[in-house]
């Protein structure tokens, strides 16, 4: 098997984040629920946070993580919370763009859904 060393071009910009964004957006073909998951892992400000004067540098708040992926900030707002509470499974689906982040928060607010896939013996 042959090597080939990838060609590498030194970055000369200030902002890092959105090079790399930007090249993988055009790469890759992604829906619109799986964009608002990836803005939903790379924003990790609040979306009340105040001024950009306040944030740590390179650091995005949700609704900036929005307008960078062009999604809806409420499509961020409801990755987030599958982020945090939707089963694995169902995180999972929605990054392979099987079901779409709005099915995914309806069916994450479903008792039986919790039911059905908590571990055995969860919850007794």
């Amino acid at each position: 098997m042959r090597r080939t060393t990838p060609p590498l071009v030194e970055y000369e910009g200030d902002d890092p984040l959105a090079a790399v964004t930007a090249a993988n957006l055009n790469r890759r073909h992604l829906n619109e629920s799986q964009r608002a998951m990836i803005a939903a892992r790379l924003a990790v400000l609040p979306s009340h946070r105040p001024d950009k004067e306040s944030r740590p540098i390179g650091l995005l708040s949700q609704p900036d993580a929005a307008k960078r992926f062009n999604v809806s900030s409420r499509n961020v707002k409801r990755a987030r919370v599958l982020l945090e509470q939707a089963a694995p499974e169902l995180v999972k689906a929605v990054d392979q763009g099987r079901v779409t982040v709005s099915a995914a928060s309806e069916l994450a607010r479903l008792p039986a859904v919790h039911a059905a896939i908590a571990p055995a013996g969860e919850g007794k």
